[in-house]
């Protein structure tokens, strides 16, 4: 498949509701898991919200509200609460320990990138092209920004900061405190990929094919570098190297000074975000299947194919992996062993 039907695939999908399932339903699209410990959350098309127990796969509490609308990002937690945006424009609140709505607040456009908590703010972009904080307990807005576009980017906080792109080609900085703008850099195409934040760098991936890295406190660009397509996933670090996936399907660990190390081809677009395990990086590709690599030269260690194509983000915990497909599945795997720990199906 090309990019350029890869990407209007994807965002068409955006427009059209999820098929319903006995359990669970992960249609087509991508919905990202959240993993602590024993638990995974994760959403889904038809606007369910689930907790599952890694250990077994069982359902601990579903919720699901007729006009809850489509869930793309993954979850976000603090001790009490897990918190959801909807492609319906709503960002919910939920109970962890009993799965009860607790608050919900409107924005002016769908949700499609992840929520994040950060002391008693929880922050979400919208495709209104505003930034939302609000305080945890959802009796107010504390401030919201607005971008040159629309916000799919899941913000990521450093200290006072709140780092995150937009579609219309920036990168910004504004203070979490206030939601002031600190500053802002321009590239050439959208950016929709998480921020990682790394000694004083951010570094993030756009659809102009390049991995930037700019100056967390002025927003200079210290270096970038050039794949063979668009970023779409965020980048991970193990403090020694940069792990970022891109559309051509590869895998590039970088040096804190953009320097390549190595690559990895994984021959399907890298949609999902790498994942750090105790025995190497873990990737999905769009075609459905699981590779982990060599942090030291990138050699693959093995793989496993999910059977359903992957665009979600992918939940982890010690060695296991908690998937979701585009079709009908959420699956734990062992990553080390190969092998699949438990399978859960929605198809009717």
């Amino acid at each position: 498949m090309s990019l350029r039907w890869l990407v209007l695939g994807v965002i068409a999908l955006l427009a059209v509701a999820g098929c319903t399932g006995r359990n669970i339903t992960v249609a087509p699209g991508w919905a990202g898991v959240m993993v602590d410990g024993n638990e995974a959350y994760v959403g889904s098309l038809d606007g369910t919200v689930y907790k599952l127990d890694i250990k077994e796969g069982s359902v601990l509490w579903q919720f699901q509200q007729e006009k809850i609308g489509a869930i793309y990002g993954a979850p976000a937690l603090d001790g009490e609460k897990v918190y959801v945006g909807s492609y319906n424009s709503r960002l919910y609140a939920f109970s962890r320990a009993t799965g009860e709505l607790e608050w919900q607040r409107v924005t002016k456009g769908p949700i499609v990138g992840g929520p994040t908590v950060a002391g008693n703010a929880v922050l979400v972009g919208s495709s209104d092209g505003k930034l939302y904080a609000y305080d945890t307990s959802g009796d107010r807005e504390l401030w919201q920004f607005e971008a040159d576009g629309r916000i799919w980017s899941t913000p990521v906080v450093e200290g006072d900061v709140v780092y995150f792109g937009s579609m219309g080609h920036s990168v910004y900085a504004v203070s979490l405190s206030t939601g002031k703008q600190l500053w802002r850099a321009d590239v050439g195409g959208a950016v929709v990929a998480r921020p990682l934040v790394v000694d004083g760098l951010v570094v993030v991936g756009a659809f102009d094919r390049k991995l930037y890295a700019f100056n967390a406190s002025n927003g200079a660009v210290a270096w970038s570098f050039q794949a063979d397509n668009w970023f779409w996933s965020g980048a991970v670090t193990d403090g020694t190297y940069i792990y970022a996936g891109a559309l051509d399907g590869k895998l590039y660990a970088l040096d804190k000074q953009g320097g390549l190390r190595w690559e990895f081809d994984a021959k399907s677009p890298l949609v999902s975000r790498p994942v750090l395990l105790s025995g190497g990086v873990l990737v999905a590709s769009e075609k459905g299947r699981l590779h982990v690599t060599s942090v030291r030269d990138g050699h693959e260690q093995w793989f496993y194919d999910v059977g359903e194509k992957i665009r979600a983000s992918v939940g982890a915990s010690g060695d296991t992996a908690v998937v979701a497909g585009m079709g009908h599945k959420v699956l734990a795997v062992d990553v080390m062993k190969g092998r699949t720990l438990w399978s859960i199906s929605t198809k009717k």
